[in-house]
């Protein structure tokens, strides 16, 4: 996956600025900064939700077309708040996406029962989804984002609402998801879980890529990366 020179603004406000970023297959990569960064607004861009103003981005030598079903389907997508229908099951829920997703009828029974069993919601694959709680919710959304196996799985401030299990299962299982030649590319500002998970790690700071780590040890500078970027923009100001 390529972004390249992506620039996004909202009138005057500009909110991202040439940010470049190559993610390899088999790669697990982390966008780090805090609240109000612009990452969610570059998975957005990603998606085509929200078009770039500059830049392009690739997915497997396609640009970014929400029109074309061969560039969504390489794609999925967990948003920091899912959204699911409340009046359907896991099981419905699954079959419906995968239904939207294109998989072929021979192929969903296995896909939906694997991945029933993976996230441990076959006890519950009957219950209405408005029984859930918050992180079962979100369990399940990671699961309708992959029932169609995307080579690219986009996460938006993942892992934040599950329990310590289901953290430690989800950090493995996405791990052997990328292993498989997919890519995954995550946003979070927690340094915990980027450096547990994450292979590489770009810094996202006032819209723009500050640094990127491959050594996941040095990723304790990032306070002070903030720190200095707050204390430059007060000079500025002052």
């Amino acid at each position: 996956m390529i972004v390249h020179h992506v620039t996004k603004s909202y009138g005057d406000q500009s909110v991202l600025n040439q940010v470049n970023i190559t993610v390899r297959e088999g790669e697990i990569y982390g966008l780090l900064g805090p609240n109000g960064a612009g990452k969610s607004t570059l998975i957005k861009c990603i998606l085509g939700m929200v078009k770039q103003d500059e830049g392009e981005i690739i997915i497997r030598n396609c640009k970014v077309d929400p029109k074309r079903s061969n560039y969504l389907k390489n794609i999925g997508y967990v948003p920091d708040s899912p959204f699911l229908y409340n009046y359907l099951t896991p099981r419905e829920y699954l079959e419906f996406i995968s239904d939207l997703q294109g998989v072929p009828a021979g192929q969903k029974h296995n896909n939906i029962n694997y991945l029933l069993e993976q996230f441990s919601l076959l006890d519950r694959q009957d219950d209405m989804i408005s029984t859930f709680s918050h992180g079962m919710r979100h369990k399940l959304s990671v699961a309708g984002a992959i029932v169609h196996k995307p080579h690219v799985l986009l996460l938006d401030e993942p892992l934040s609402s599950f329990d310590p299990p289901t953290t430690k299962f989800m950090k493995s299982f996405l791990k052997d998801y990328a292993s498989k030649g997919n890519i995954i590319f995550m946003s979070t500002h927690l340094v915990d879980i980027a450096q547990h998970l994450c292979d590489r790690v770009g810094i996202l700071l006032n819209g723009s890529i500050l640094k990127e780590y491959k050594d996941l040890e040095d990723l304790r500078d990032f306070e002070n990366l903030i720190i200095r970027d707050m204390e430059a923009t007060n000079a500025d100001i002052s």
